[in-house]
């Protein structure tokens, strides 16, 4: 039997998707592509609908509000679907580009590694934050006492622990809540290697920055002050051994050479402006120029724009 079902055929992983009119979830949703999970869409855009909608296992809702957690906890509260029916939960920004079998082999991951919290790694052509979450060659995951939640999976009962509806000034506070969660569970928190998606718009660039930076302070130190306020603290971001495609564990990775080439691309895309390499219209997907290992798009440069 499929890991990702039980008897009847229910899908047990479940997708909530905070999507706007620029999402990139068209990528999940070829036509005919089979999926172990079903999708929630958490509308925040202006169209009648968010597009493309998939009628398998596809339910939406309109959720109004630029902070990602308080419409999670919005769309929860609508009770169109029971957590109760599922054992993961992904919870992905809306600008990853990736396919269907990305999230399917990411659940099943998952299962057969009894993770309790986990984010698929990036592709080394993406925008990113922490080097540590760009894709590691040779390697099955790496165990993580914290991931980022920008691509992340969490297990339904650590998922139903966690305050949903945030409160106000939380910008990344829910991957510290995670990690806190589960801190006593050792090998439970890991960064997918063998399943990636492209982070295709760069940080810090959507509407509930920028009213957070009305405010006069720096992201971070809202942050800080949000943290400090709810009794949380950060957490170190650094490995704590890996699996390799073998099932061999590995305590020290030394491959770092090849996470050079994306720490030159992301300097050269801040010196040109470049803030997106993807562009939806009307749930079709562009990019910028071929990437190897993404899925066959359209490339379309006259689509993406320079924007500082």
């Amino acid at each position: 039997m499929d890991s990702a079902r039980m008897q009847g055929g229910r899908k047990r992983n479940l997708v909530i998707l905070r999507a706007g009119d620029a999402s990139l979830h068209g990528t999940w949703l070829p036509p005919g592509g089979k999926r172990n999970w079903d999708l929630h869409i958490s509308y925040f855009g202006s169209n009648e609908a968010p597009t493309p909608l998939d009628k398998d296992g596809v339910t939406w809702s309109r959720d109004a509000d630029n902070n990602k957690w308080n419409g999670i906890g919005r769309a929860l509260g609508r009770q169109m679907f029971s957590l109760d029916a599922y054992d993961y939960v992904a919870l992905p920004d809306d600008d990853l580009i990736g396919s269907p079998d990305t999230w399917n082999a990411a659940f099943d991951l998952a299962r057969r590694h009894h993770l309790g919290a986990y984010q698929l790694s990036l592709h080394h052509a993406s925008f990113f934050g922490y080097l540590d979450t760009l894709k590691q060659p040779f390697l099955e995951l790496r165990y993580v006492p914290v991931v980022e939640l920008m691509a992340g999976i969490i297990r339904v009962d650590v998922f139903k622990k966690m305050p949903y509806r945030s409160l106000e000034d939380n910008l990344w506070a829910m991957d510290y809540v995670v990690a806190r969660l589960l801190k006593e569970q050792p090998k439970s928190m890991a960064i997918l290697d063998a399943v990636s998606v492209l982070h295709a718009r760069d940080f810090w660039t959507g509407p509930l920055y920028n009213s957070s930076r009305a405010s006069g302070r720096s992201l971070h130190q809202i942050e800080a002050d949000f943290l400090s306020r709810h009794g949380f603290k950060r957490v170190e971001r650094r490995n704590l051994g890996g699996l390799t495609r073998g099932g061999r564990l590995i305590k020290r990775l030394w491959w770092t050479l090849f996470l050079i080439p994306a720490r030159v691309l992301r300097k050269y895309r801040y010196l040109r402006g470049l803030r997106k390499i993807a562009h939806a219209e009307e749930g079709r997907v562009y990019l910028l120029r071929r990437f190897a290992s993404v899925p066959g798009l359209e490339v379309a440069p006259d689509k993406v724009t320079k924007t500082r």
